[in-house]
Formats: C-alpha cells, structure tokens, sequence
C-alpha cells in the first residue's frame, strides 16, 4: 500500500558563490566535478562576523565537522544547487507521490522537472509536499533543491540580523541536505496523520486519526468509510526490528468528515490543499496497560487502517508507551509516581553524531549515573534522537530552534514571529506520539536578543499552538522564566542562577535547573577557587575543580527538593576526546538511510559513533566525571554539613541526607559506623520506608578519644534497599586535641596586644606573659618585641596604620590579625568574601600542620553560591616590595576573576617585619581547629 524510495546517495553540486539569498534555479547549471553525499553539509566551517573562522582550528589541524573531504572553497558558499534525477517504478501508479526532505539548511527552494514546487524555511523539521500531479512512474523526474541562507534584515544600527530559526551553532555552519530524502507513495486516499494520548489516572487510550486524499481524487462520503485500530504488543528492549506479540485492543469506528482548515488538525504535506477531510477518534478504556518508564520501557504498536466498503485500502502504525507526566505543585510525577529530573543536555554537531550507536552510548552513559532526563538542546534533533529514547527509558524535553544564545535573530519581526508559529506546530506534530517526550520547551535563553520584548509578549501564544495540539504534556521556556507571567508558568526554568536564587522559589510550580555549571568557560582561575593551585597543572585538575564546584550546587539543590537539575554537561565536558587521529571509513553504499560519512576527524567526538575501530570504548571519562557521578546517583547518602575537622573534647553531630530517587517505595536501610585509630567508637542502623523522591535525614552522633596531637576519625556507611547495598559513604575527619587552645605556645621575646577584649583573652591564653597597650601608646613602642593587632580595629583618622608603620620601619616585629578597612602602607584590601585560600607550597613554618583541605570549610552549612567564606577581605596582590605571598585565594565565574589576592603574606624591611592575615582566625578559633593551629603558628613564627 506503502512505499518509500530513498534518494540518499551522490548528488550534483553547484556552489553559489556571493548569493546567500538566491532562490532561482540558475539557467546554466555548472556542476562540480566532486559530488555532494545526501545526507551532508556542503559547509565544515563559517566566518563570524568578527572574522574568525567557526569549526577549524588551521593551527592544530582540527576540523571536527570535515567528514568527507569536500573542497575548502565549498565554506564559502552560503548557497549552492543540489540536483539528483529519480525514475519512480510503474508499480506507483495510480498512487499519491510525496517528496519527503528531512532537513534542509538553512531556507531552499525546490524545483521538480524546473518547476518551483516548494519554499522552505525550517531546517530542523521534515517537508512533505505532495508531487502527484506531476509524478509520472517510468519518466525521469530531476530534483533541484536551491539551498541557502535564510532572509536578512538590518538594525537601526545596520548590524543584520535573519528572520528564520538558526538554532545553535550548527544550524550557521550548515548547507544542504543534512537529513534523509525520499519520495513517498501512498494510496490516493490516505491515512494523513495519528495522534495518540494515554492516561495513567483515568485508565483510558485515544487514538485520533485522520485521512485525505491526493488533488484529483474523488470525495467519498463519510458512511463509505471506516477506520480499525488495533493494539499489539511490542514489549521492553527493543533495538530495530521488533517482532509483534498478541493483540491486546481492537476497535472499529465510522470517520466523519471535517474541515481541514482546522488549526487543531495536522495535514500530511505542506501543500495539501482544502478539501474533504476525515477523521475518527477512539477512546477506550485500558486500566491493565503495561506502563512505560525509564525503569521499564514498555513498548506497543498501534496501526490503524483505513477501510472502504469492508476493504482496507491504507495501513499505517506508531509505536507508543502507555504513560502520563504532570505537574503536581512543586512536583514531576510520572504514571502517579513523584520523579526528579536529573538531566544532561548538548549542543548537536551534525552528522558525526547522527548514528545509533552514538544515541544509544549517549543515554546509557547517562543512565550509568543516575540521569534520566535527556534536554534536546536549543534545536530539533533528528527523530532518531526520540525513537531511541523511547526504546532505552531516556525523558526527553525536546525543545525548538527558538535559540536566542547566538543572538542571529529580530526576534519580533513577523516574518521570524511566523516562523516560530509554523515551527512549534511541526514539532508537536513530529514528536508528539512519543512516550520519552515529557516536555515541550518553547525557546532557550531569548532574553538576549533584539526585539526581545515584543517576542516577549508573543511567547504565550506560541505556548497556546503547543496546547491546542497537545494539552497532555508542559511546557517551559528554558531559562527564560522572566519572559513569563506567572499565570503563564507552568514548570519555573532557570539556567545557572540568572534569574534569582532557589530560596526565592514559591514551589507553587516545579523549578527546574535546565543548564547549570560553567565549564563554557572553563579555566584555572575559577577552578582554584575549589581545587588551590593545583588548577593550573593541567585541564585534568582544572576540570576537577569545577567539577567539585557543581557538586556541591547539585547536593544543596537535592537538598532544597529541585525538581529538575541539569548540569551541562556529561557527554561532552566530562569526556574525553576521541579519536586520537582521523578515522578514515571503508566505502559503503551511499544510497542507503542513515550518514555515509568518509572520515571521522580526529577528536571530534567524546562518544563512541560505531563507526571507530574496535578497541574504542563507548566513552573515556575525565576526573570530572567520577566526581558529577556522585552527585546524581538515585539512591545517595550525602553528608548534610561540610566542616570535617574537630577538638577532641566535645560531641560530634553529623547529619546525612538518605535519597530515594528511584520509581519505587524501598524499605531502607543505613549501617553506619565510626573508627577512630582503628577502634569502633560507634555503630547505628537506622531502617526507614522511603517513597519515591523522598529524603530523609539522619543523624550520627559520638564523643571522640582524647588524642595526644591528632588522629583521623573514619565515618562508613552502606546505604541498603532491603538486602541490597545501592551506595557507600566513607569520610576521614580530622581530630586535634583541645589543648590547642589552651596550651601556651613558646616566644622568645616581649608581647604588646592591641585590640579588643575577646581577641586579648584569647591571645593571654596562648602567650601569658602577653601585655596590653592602647592607641595613644602605639608610637611609642620599642622595636624588640612582638606587637599583636587584634581583628576588626577602626582608625578613622589613620592615626593606627601610621604608628605601625612607623613601627616597622624602626626594626619592630608585628601581627596583624584580620581586618575589614585597616591596613599598612599601599597594600590593598579588597572587602569581598573568599571560600578557601591555597598554598603552592605548605613548607613555610606558619603553614605547619595545614593542607588544601584545611583552607575551606570551616562552617557546616552550604549555601547556594557554594560553602561559607573562610575570610570576608583579602589584600590585593602587590606589584613592588619585599612581599611574601603565604596564602593566595581566587574569586571570579565565566571566564572572569583569579588569583589575584592573598589572605596571608609577609614583609621584611631590614630588621623589621610584618605577617598580615586576612583568615576569619579569632572569630572561629573556639570550634575550627585549624584556624588555631594557624594562630600558633603565627604567634611561633612572628
């Protein structure tokens, strides 16, 4: 009843050099030499507006998009003619003929035979157009698709900007046929279109189906028609080729004829005129239906055929999952069960990534660590990307090309307005019947653009096309939630904490993290901040400090019961890259479905295509893989406070947070126990039920040994679904004894304290024989001892930093605890917070007995912009002087800031010296012991 012709295969080429715009067919056709593969891009590469070269590295020969060895003059054809001849078989006579393209790039034209039949603008999305008329089985038809940029139009300031959906950045760099292309047939009255719901709550299928015909066909009435729809059984697994089980549902109904300008209907091709139209709707009820989840992703088919006088004359199928997804206040649920997302997301390259076996690594990858949600990110993605999902338990937000990061767009033009229209009504269309697709995301990130605010008030509408042909699943605007009312809001989207903080979230409608973490921008000097130095040994470590800091986000989300985060991302930036050198593939036949690429380019990849030669695994990690894994794990015990050394003297609470982000109820439990020098100091188990997307927490608590000078105190835990262990916890914390804080510690000449009494009592602990003086005696001290500044002195009239200086100069030894605006000499303070502080080398007498893991977290809590300061000032790094720089600590995010500051340094000026500190020491110093252990050592060393 049903054929299709694959048109895949070598093209003729002909690039149009300085005509992005043109849509005519030339009169003479020149053709290159060198074909064009079907399907492709003509392009690897663009010039930016700023003059650099977009997709070639020249330097390091890195091209990651130059599969097939075109000529490098081809990237500069914004347009080119692409030109097959097809003969169709005598046995499609009598049929209606559809050409199908499946992804054109970016605005063509289509000629059949040199007759304009079809303009086209979405790049993402599949055209149909309906050539009957001039189809003729046994006549060699020519094909010519003139391809090239989309309309422009120019700002007030002249800058140009295009009225069509680029998406991300591939969609700039492509030309050409870049997905499958066939010619349909069809009986002349056919099935156009089918459209599946099922609900979990109500135990109910519908099925709504409809049926035109082909221009020249004659209309029946509705009583001569009937459809059939029948349910079978496909079952998990299920990789291709699947064979059908039993029946399990079988209906018949009368179609009724109804209009085909119905914006609620979808037609079979673009061109499909008005007319008759048919349509029969099945609703049915199913209470037993297996469900689908990404735990168990049970598969059915439903083929329905058209019947005409008792004969069928059309059959056509879907494969669905009986699920249902919504939104319950703060909640996902699926199927009844309360679901967190924790999701990945990719920018799509084209076609190195447009094979099976790359989709399939991609989501068991993901699934390897907890994720289960993929977000199709800023652009359609080929249908393979859904079907797959559908088939490995992957959720899916698919979202359009409405992508304002790149900022190509006058996002209120009508053209563009209507573009967007025409183009979230052809993806509800494409992907509407699959079960992985839980959300529809209308845009990405189109706070940037010109024209924003009058998109602004168009997006409302643009969620109403999505409803009015979808009503069962949400929708966002991906990190836009700004551009929405709140009336309008039905899931909150922000992407990395634009658009305020997770405590500001009303939990009226679930919040949602869409993209989060800044590996973009990577570099050492934002990832010191949770690593020290040690950043810039090499992107290795680099990474991993970016990576601790997005897990600690992703812990105090989960904590805060976000309902959907997603870290960006898994399957690039935790990767690394492969091939090592180019692949070049073995010729294959290129008129077949799918890519027939000719090489893989070296590191173009950081997922396994299928096409590397075997002893390439599915993937290889970087150390920031291992470190986001334990972030996203389902079943996770996670400590709850962040401080992990402690006196000796005193009892220690710890708290853990126990999650159940399975889609089952568990009963659980937690084995915990504390060893401190090998001794068992404590043992608790703690046995609970936990329903899906709960969390518990628990609470451990002992009263340490007394130590000589310090011991190492090992909390484990296994963390246990009925008999089953599903997580380990295991963390050293640090015990020094209390005597620290009291014990004296030895200085070889006079002291003079200045500062307040808090400060001075501590200071007469640790120095008894510490004397105190006052303001007006400053100027007068004598050069041979040691004088102490307290913390947080006030010198309004810089009466105090003269003296000291003064003090200095004449040969005096001073400490200078921290500070919020004294200071000595042109050293300056900055007044903002720091995490830690980091040493390139722990050697200097004043860093004895402390390490990395001393310099943060001295406080339990966690916020969310990451742990408690350790110092609220910082002294900038100075240029000129005799400085030592102890102590260094970074601040900045996106690609900004460094270690430009140092928290702890060193003066010498002939016999005289001073220690400048910027670590919260005295306010700490009763319960972080290192903040002691570095007191006494300034004291010793001063």
């Amino acid at each position: 009843m049903r054929e299709l012709i694959c048109l895949n295969g070598e093209w003729d080429f002909m690039p149009l050099y300085d005509q992005p715009w043109n849509r005519s067919l030339p009169l003479n056709l020149v053709y290159e030499d060198r074909k064009v593969q079907v399907p492709s891009s003509w392009r690897r590469t663009y010039r930016q507006a700023s003059g650099r070269l977009f997709g070639d590295i020249p330097e390091y020969a890195y091209a990651p998009m130059d599969l097939y060895d075109y000529p490098k003059e081809w990237d500069q054809a914004e347009a080119g003619v692409l030109h097959r001849s097809f003969q169709l078989p005598d046995s499609l006579a009598g049929q209606r003929i559809v050409l199908r393209l499946d992804g054109v790039m970016q605005k063509a034209a289509i000629y059949l035979d040199h007759r304009e039949i079809a303009i086209w603008e979405d790049g993402y999305l599949p055209l149909r157009v309906d050539i009957t008329p001039f189809a003729e089985p046994g006549r060699e038809h020519h094909l010519h698709v003139v391809v090239g940029s989309f309309d422009q139009v120019r700002l007030p300031s002249g800058a140009p900007r295009v009225t069509g959906l680029v998406g991300s950045w591939f969609g700039s760099i492509c030309r050409g046929i870049w997905q499958e292309a066939y010619v349909e047939s069809y009986p002349f009255l056919s099935i156009e279109e089918m459209t599946i719901r099922t609900s979990v709550r109500e135990g109910k299928l519908e099925v709504e189906a409809s049926a035109g015909f082909a221009p020249g066909d004659w209309i029946r009435e509705p009583g001569m028609l009937c459809m059939r729809l029948s349910i079978k059984e496909l079952g998990e697994n299920i990789t291709g080729n699947q064979p059908v089980s039993a029946l399990v549902l079988l209906a018949e109904r009368e179609v009724e004829s109804v209009d085909s300008s119905d914006s609620g209907f979808f037609r079979l091709c673009e061109n499909s005129g008005e007319g008759a139209f048919y349509r029969a709707s099945f609703t049915l009820d199913w209470k037993d239906a297996s469900l689908w989840s990404p735990d168990a992703p049970f598969l059915y088919l439903a083929e329905i055929e058209l019947l005409e006088g008792g004969q069928v004359i059309d059959r056509c199928s879907e494969t669905f999952g009986f699920r249902e997804f919504w939104c319950e206040g703060p909640r996902f649920v699926l199927n009844g069960i309360p679901i967190n997302l924790r999701g990945d997301s990719w920018h799509f390259q084209g076609g190195v990534q447009q094979t099976e076996a790359y989709i399939r690594n991609w989501y068991r990858m993901c699934r390897s660590v907890g994720v289960n949600t993929i977000r199709l990110h800023a652009e359609p993605y080929p249908t393979d990307y859904v079907r797959i999902a559908d088939e490995e338990g992957m959720l899916i937000v698919d979202e359009t090309a409405i992508y304002g990061s790149g900022k190509s767009m006058q996002a209120d033009h009508p053209d563009y307005l209507e573009n967007c229209r025409k183009h979230v009504r052809r993806l509800v269309k494409r992907d509407k019947n699959h079960p992985s697709v839980i959300l529809w995301s209308v845009q990405n990130e189109m706070r940037w653009v010109d024209g924003r605010e009058g998109f602004k008030a168009q997006v409302p509408g643009l969620m109403s096309e999505i409803r009015k042909l979808d009503p069962t699943r949400p929708i966002l605007a991906e990190g836009d939630n700004r551009l929405l009312t709140k009336d309008a809001t039905e899931v909150e989207s922000r992407h990395y904490n634009i658009d305020g903080t997770i405590e500001q979230w009303d939990r009226s409608v679930p919040l949602i993290f869409g993209e989060h973490g800044g590996w973009w921008y990577i570099c050492p000097q934002n990832s010191s901040m949770y690593i020290g130095l040690a950043a810039y040994r090499g992107t290795d470590e680099c990474t991993a400090g970016f990576a601790w800091k997005e897990r600690l986000f992703v812990e105090y989300a989960r904590r805060q019961d976000v309902s959907g985060i997603s870290t960006f991302n898994f399957a690039h930036y935790f990767m690394r890259a492969i091939p090592e050198e180019d692949v070049i593939l073995s010729p294959c036949d290129n008129n077949l479905p799918g890519v027939k690429h000719k090489r893989i380019p070296a590191y173009s990849l950081t997922l396994n295509n299928g096409l590397l030669p075997e002893e390439y695994p599915p993937f290889r990690t970087n150390p920031a893989f291992a470190i986001m894994a334990g972030a996203f794990k389902p079943a996770a015990l996670i400590a709850a406070e962040y401080n992990g050394c402690f006196y000796d003297d005193a009892l220690i609470q710890r708290r853990f947070d126990v999650y159940n982000d399975t889609l089952a109820a568990q009963e659980v439990r937690v084995e915990c126990m504390i060893r401190q020098g090998g001794r068992i100091m404590h043992a608790e188990t703690f046995e609970f039920f936990q329903d899906p997307a709960e969390r518990n927490v628990i609470q451990v608590q002992w009263t340490p040994e007394r130590t000589d000078d310090e011991e190492i105190a090992e909390f484990t835990a296994k963390l246990k679904h009925g008999e089953k262990t599903v997580d380990e916890l295991r963390i050293e914390y640090r015990l020094l004894s209390a005597r620290l804080l009291s014990e004296p510690v030895t200085v070889n000449r006079a002291v003079v304290f200045y500062g307040s009494d808090r400060d001075f009592d501590i200071i007469k602990r640790l120095i008894p024989a510490c004397s105190r003086t006052d303001k007006n005696s400053l100027s007068g001290l004598g050069e041979e001892g040691l004088l102490i500044i307290g913390s947080q002195i006030k010198d309004a009239d810089g009466g105090i930093e003269t003296a000291l200086k003064n003090y200095v100069s004449r040969g005096g030894r001073l400490l200078l605890l921290e500070q919020s605006h004294l200071t000595i000499g042109k050293l300056s303070l900055s007044r903002k917070p720091f995490i830690r502080a980091h040493a390139g080398d722990y050697g200097h007498p004043i860093l004895a007995g402390i390490g990395d893991k001393d310099l943060m977290f001295w406080h339990e809590e966690l916020r969310e912009e990451g742990p408690l300061p350790i110092m609220h000032a910082a002294f900038e790094k100075p240029i000129l002087g005799d400085f030592g720089l102890l102590l260094e600590c970074s601040d900045g995010d996106f690609g900004d800031g460094g270690d430009l500051w140092s928290p702890l340094l060193e003066y010498r000026s002939g016999r005289g010296m001073f220690i400048a500190n910027q670590l919260d020491l005295m306010a700490n110093i009763s319960r972080v012991p290192q903040a002691c252990l570095l007191l006494r050592n300034l004291l010793v060393y001063a």
